[in-house]
């Protein structure tokens, strides 16, 4: 799998997050190439919970 450096931007009813998604996000989504949906993050502050996501290249 490769290690690209893309972030996501996390729409959240508290406001917008941006992480990493090469850290942060499920191995699911990095292996599918998922551009956008719903996913589960393995964030520590929004951990289990299912948010809409984008991808940025």
């Amino acid at each position: 799998m490769s290690a690209k450096h893309r972030q996501i931007f996390i729409n959240t009813t508290s406001g917008t997050d941006v992480i990493d998604i090469t850290t942060e996000v499920s191995r699911e989504v990095q292996e599918s190439g998922v551009v956008s949906g719903a996913v589960t993050l393995k964030h520590n502050r929004l951990r289990k919970r299912r948010v809409e996501v984008q991808i940025i290249d």
